[in-house]
């Protein structure tokens, strides 16, 4: 949990592999302990037992929201394949994030239509073609004089 607290601190500005990835919008590779080292000095000590690292942004509609660091235990040569591959695997995170973001703002805003129908005093429906329902809310069916 410290080290964790340690990266929480590393503001984007920092010259650290993920930062630059986030900043440049650009995946990073370090194939061996050395790569990194180089890439990583005066950041916090990070574990030694990795041998590789690469880091690939998180790209949402709304841009680069994070990154996603993938540690090897043995030195990697990164070929295309690999980079294809690890970018696919990223983009499936990025499309989580993405969906989380969506249902996140849609939450937001059943929350305030819901605060806007009650505000105006005013019924709903919502029609179900496939189904072939109409379907009222109880607000609308006492408009109506059915309640």
């Amino acid at each position: 949990f410290e080290l964790v607290q340690k990266f929480a601190e590393i503001p984007l500005s920092a010259e650290w592999p993920a930062a630059a990835c986030f900043r440049e919008d650009k995946p990073k590779f370090y194939g061996t302990t050395e790569d990194w080292h180089k890439a990583t000095q005066g950041v916090p000590e990070t574990n030694r037992i990795f041998q590789a690292r690469a880091c690939l942004p998180l790209r949402t509609n709304e841009g680069v929201m994070g990154v996603v660091t993938f540690s090897f235990f043995e030195p990697q040569e990164f070929d295309r394949v690999t980079q294809f591959e690890l970018t696919l695997i990223s983009d499936k995170f990025s499309q989580a994030l993405s969906r989380a973001i969506a249902i996140e703002q849609l939450e937001g805003t059943k929350e305030q239509l819901q605060l806007a129908i009650e505000a105006s005093d005013i019924g709903i429906w919502d029609w179900l073609p496939l189904e072939n329902k109409l379907l009222w809310s109880e607000k609308l069916e006492y408009l109506f004089g059915l309640r």
